[in-house]
């Protein structure tokens, strides 16, 4: 997974200056700020998703924020039945609409790529596949055979999380500040083995 990661980013595939279209940027923006206040109002304390949800607290740039939207809507989806208590800020569409607008901002990034960035990134795309379903297997069997263990989380972290703990990212103020370590509620969040791009959240983090 490293090699294959060192590989793109050797050929250039997260080094792009591409202009999201203003829409796609403009709702893009207008999705993650309502996700991002549902989740932090009511995780943002939670021992376990609290450190996740801090980590996706908006960074800088287009890939970023993919990858945020990607990130909010599995939380959202694993935990549907709190969420759709929020009365403010939820809306129903938001899963779907974080992932097609994180596709089309993945997909206007891809397009200014050379040929070998862009094989290198889709070679990265499937090891980043593969891996995460290998680790999910590893990691319910871990949390369940460590369920008594106060540290169960920090030892079979989720993915998502681990890898984003060197992200900087910003506070409320502007600022920004390290991330701590991670765990998540309820035991792993849910996927689709089917779905490659909600498994994508992470590949910017390793």
């Amino acid at each position: 997974m490293i090699h294959t990661y060192r590989q793109a980013d050797a050929a250039g595939a997260f080094r792009t200056e591409t202009k999201v279209p203003a829409g796609v940027d403009r709702q893009a923006a207008e999705v993650e700020a309502r996700m991002q206040k549902v989740c932090e109002h009511y995780f943002d304390d939670d021992p376990e998703l609290g450190p996740v949800v801090r980590r996706l607290s908006p960074g800088t740039g287009h890939l970023d924020r993919a990858n945020d939207l990607l990130g909010y809507a599995e939380i959202y989806e694993a935990q549907a039945d709190v969420m759709s208590k929020d009365p403010k800020h939820y809306r129903a569409t938001d899963v779907a609409d974080a992932r097609r607008l994180a596709g089309e901002i993945m997909s206007a990034l891809a397009l200014v790529m050379t040929p070998r960035a862009r094989a290198s990134y889709e070679l990265l795309q499937r090891a980043w596949t593969l891996l995460v379903a290998l680790y999910f297997e590893v990691q319910t069997v871990g949390l369940c055979l460590l369920r008594y263990d106060p540290q169960r989380n920090e030892r079979f972290p989720s993915l998502y999380a681990a890898g984003r703990a060197g992200r900087p990212r910003r506070r409320k103020d502007g600022g920004a500040t390290g991330a701590a370590a991670a765990c998540r509620r309820r035991g792993p969040l849910r996927r689709r083995r089917g779905g490659e791009r909600r498994r994508l959240s992470a590949l910017d983090a390793l």
